[in-house]
């Protein structure tokens, strides 16, 4: 019986050592996202909150030349099956579509990391610009 609850209790204290492993190995991939060597681009608001199961951040780009802004949020999963998974949104840069668009979104994206690679699904919400003398 002894040997059963040890068992179970090293299964749950390492479960519970690689959450807080793949948050921290998160954290240091969220600080590789808003380090920038572009002038053309600031980051700003920079926010990052470690969670048990997830982790939100989030930052602001900003364009020094237009003057458009963007927020982005990120979603990092801190369990070993989802933890190449980043989910997120970003906000709209533009004025004229804040009445167009709910809560400002203007689209979200998944991130997917495999090794050496990376893919990006991009979902733009739909916009229709007829009353702003667009055809769309």
């Amino acid at each position: 019986m002894k040997k059963w609850i040890f068992i179970v209790f090293c299964f749950i204290l390492g479960f519970i050592i690689h959450i807080f492993y793949i948050g921290y190995t998160n954290e240091l991939l969220f600080n590789k996202f808003i380090k920038n060597s572009n002038p053309d681009y600031t980051i700003t608001d920079i926010y990052f909150k470690k969670s048990f199961l997830t982790s939100k951040g989030s930052f602001t780009l900003n364009h020094s030349h237009t003057q458009l802004s963007t927020k982005i949020d990120l979603k990092f999963n801190n369990y070993f099956l989802l933890n190449k998974i980043i989910k997120g949104n970003f906000t709209n840069p533009f004025d004229f579509l804040d009445e167009v668009l709910k809560n400002n979104k203007l689209g979200t994206f998944t991130l997917k990391l495999h090794d050496n690679n990376s893919k990006i699904f991009l979902n733009i919400k739909d916009i229709n610009l007829s009353n702003e003398g667009g055809d769309t």
